[in-house]
């Protein structure tokens, strides 16, 4: 008998060192070769494997039969035949295996390598389908009883039989049986074909030295993206576009995505604590941070027995590219994932109806500039909603367009203008890229090519999480550190704020009154036609918006003297006021200390700190303050500068 990791025998390794010169890294799959095996399913990979290696064959009729348990006859004859039906002697000693079924010899060879044992009283049970402990422990067993390190205990772990307590660690460890959900093995439940195809595949890559990659643990939860080229970026006549998301050509290798956002019950089950400001189980999680983000993946894959993607030291994160556990998809997966085939600005076409996605949706995508509500206030939810509702896109991922802003790999930066292979962004930075728009953005910042950024180490009530995993083998290592350092030169704080309507000056002269700052206040060189709200001012301020216009202002402050810029404005339209940008754009920021605070009649902040992050890219940008209009409030105004301003 062979009892070492070298099971499979000189014939099997050979025929798979053979066909795995013929079949690249087992990439797209774009035909699993059965017509009941969709390419998209998350078993396509290993079925596709398994047929290629003659490691299973279909039932017939151009069938597979994923999803149908596979018995304990059938599995004798697939150890059987990848050994190559060696000549076996002798008879079984089971009553229930007769003379001459297509299974008898394979039977009796695994009876006789002690791989498949019978039940007692003279019974072998081949029509008795096999469950996913059987599955393994046999399996365990044909790879000659491996010792392994004791894997994490999996919440049903007590359901397990002592028989096959070793055998499950070792796949566990090795990634050859993946869970069905997270911290979930189900031992008792039965084992279908596709799950011994997977299993099969990843100990064939094993014996041959390629890292396995089990497909997603649960797949009601994940979906396979296959990898592709595509024009990602923006066209220049694409209504309210950003001059970030210049086109170019992205190529990106097959992964698994999450079909739906973290919700917030799977982060509460895996991080011990909810953050999100409205609360519901199936509900996204929001208010995390980039490095809660990374955390969560790390814990979710060490829940489920896999390898982690990330090391963490300080705010400096490397990421194993070969390791198969979670993490955040990189800014391309997640555009390509977003698009799903298409050059529209939302995967649903070119606007947003109410029905299409959970955003700040009032005034419409691409209007007349008028400041007028074209969809009515009630199309406003002021909320997440569930991570399944509205309609999923073509490839099954639901709300990539608004409900919660979704972190990524990314460090915010140019895009690279070659063709590019799976990027992942710059090495450091201040702000990460989110992507999707949140329930508080408006159409053109919830557009599949919107850049969203935000600082990585600050949260917000309107993003998430949507993890994702490897679904080919990959090697490399990527770091991301946070490189922006704050200045400590004079400990001097000033007081930068716009204020059209009197509603920002306000809360402007407030905090002044209690912090002491020096002030300053933004003004147009030229001021707008009107200043009051109403359809002229609109018009002018969103086309300024728009064409992110850089207008002159009548007196520019100076800022060498300062550490920290308290940088207040009005929320318009989810975006900063063009006066803002203006100083933001006319300064040399770099090493100054950002908090924002803003006045804001709905939106809360919208994409208005995303905006600053961009224009400031060296500087340091903390937790900011908003209010609705003229609501403020001493005691939070002195709390937030006692947190925010050192």
């Amino acid at each position: 008998m062979m009892r070492n990791l070298k099971r499979f025998g000189a014939l099997f390794l050979a025929l798979v060192l053979a066909l795995s010169l013929a079949v690249p890294a087992f990439a797209a799959v774009d035909d699993a070769g059965f017509s009941d095996v969709d390419a998209d399913a998350w078993y396509a990979e290993a079925v596709m494997y398994c047929q290629e290696h003659n490691l299973m064959a279909g039932i017939g009729n151009n069938q597979f039969a994923p999803e149908s348990n596979l018995t304990r006859a059938q599995l004798a004859t697939v150890l059987y035949r990848i050994e190559g039906t060696p000549a076996v002697t002798g008879t079984d000693a089971y009553t229930d295996t007769p003379d001459g079924a297509w299974y008898s010899d394979a039977v009796l060879w695994v009876s006789q390598q002690s791989l498949i044992t019978g039940y007692g009283g003279g019974l072998f049970g081949p029509n008795d389908p096999v469950s996913r402990e059987q599955m393994t422990t046999i399996l365990w067993r044909y790879a000659g009883s491996p010792s392994a390190e004791r894997a994490a205990d999996y919440n049903d772990e007590a359901a397990i039989a002592s028989y096959a307590a070793a055998a499950v660690d070792w796949a566990s460890v090795n990634d050859i049986v993946a869970p069905l959900s997270t911290g979930v093995f189900s031992p008792k439940s039965d084992a279908t074909r596709a799950h011994v195809a997977a299993a099969l595949m990843n100990y064939s890559r094993q014996q041959t030295g390629t890292t396995p990659v089990p497909p997603a643990a649960n797949n009601e939860r994940f979906v396979r993206i296959n990898g592709g080229t595509f024009q990602m970026g923006s066209p220049t006549n694409e209504p309210e576009r950003s001059s970030d998301e210049i086109q170019h050509n992205v190529t990106v290798s097959s992964f698994y995505m999450a079909r739906t956002e973290a919700s917030q019950a799977e982060y509460q089950a895996v991080m011990g604590n909810n953050p999100s400001e409205t609360k519901g189980d199936d509900l996204p999680v929001t208010n995390i941070t980039w490095y809660d983000a990374i955390e969560y993946c790390n814990r979710l894959s060490e829940a489920e027995g896999l390898t982690s993607c990330y090391t963490v030291s300080g705010t400096t994160v490397t990421w194993n590219k070969s390791a198969n556990g979670y993490r955040l998809p990189t800014e391309a997966e997640w555009e390509y994932a977003a698009r799903a085939n298409t050059s529209t600005p939302f995967s649903f076409g070119d606007y947003v109806h109410n029905s299409d996605a959970n955003c700040y949706n009032a005034y419409g995508y691409n209007n007349d500039a008028s400041g007028n509500w074209v969809n009515g206030s009630d199309s406003y939810l002021r909320r997440t909603v569930e991570v399944d509702q509205y309609a999923a896109n073509v490839y099954g991922l639901y709300n990539m367009h608004g409900n919660a802003a979704e972190w990524v790999w990314d460090w915010y930066g140019a895009y690279e203008s070659q063709v590019s292979n799976d990027p992942t962004g710059p090495e450091g930075g201040n702000a990460k890229i989110v992507r999707g728009g949140g329930w508080n953005d408006h159409p053109k910042h919830i557009r599949s090519a919107y850049r969203g950024a935000h600082p990585a180490d600050v949260s917000l009530y309107s993003i998430g999480v949507r993890p994702v995993r490897n679904a080919e083998t990959t090697t490399g290592q990527v770091r991301s550190v946070y490189s922006t350092q704050a200045e400590q030169g004079t400990g001097r704080t000033l007081i930068v704020y716009f204020s059209q309507t009197g509603n920002t000056e306000g809360l402007a002269n407030l905090i002044h009154e209690i912090s002491g700052f020096d002030i300053f206040r933004l003004e147009r060189a030229t001021p707008y036609a009107s200043s009051s709200n109403g359809p002229v001012l609109y018009g002018e301020a969103l086309n300024e918006l728009r064409s992110e216009a850089v207008p002159e202002l009548k007196e520019y402050p100076n800022i060498d003297q300062y550490d920290t810029i308290l940088l207040g404005y009005c929320n318009w339209w989810s975006s900063i006021p063009a006066c803002v940008r203006t100083f933001l754009t006319r300064n040399d920021l770099s090493g100054k200390t950002i908090v924002p605070f803003c006045s804001m009649g709905g939106g809360h902040f919208g994409q208005t700190i995303s905006a600053i992050a961009k224009l400031a890219p060296d500087s340091v940008i903390k937790e900011g303050l908003e209010v609705t209009y003229s609501s403020y409030d001493r005691a939070e105004i002195q709390e937030w500068l006692n947190n925010s301003v050192q």
